[in-house]
């Protein structure tokens, strides 16, 4: 018997204009499998420092 299973993914990222990036990511596991399931996701900021 054949078995499958997915994972799901999504990104966003925004790139303001002071050189400010915000990235965000988020998965979901276990699609098509009744036992399963995993997610999580990320949270990033990354300010730069211009001396």
């Amino acid at each position: 018997m054949l078995s499958y299973a997915a994972r799901a993914e999504a990104a966003f990222h925004l790139n303001l204009a002071n050189g400010v990036r915000v990235q965000t990511s988020s998965f979901y596991d276990g699609i098509g499998v009744r036992d399963y399931q995993s997610y999580g996701g990320n949270i990033t900021v990354i300010i730069p420092f211009n001396w």
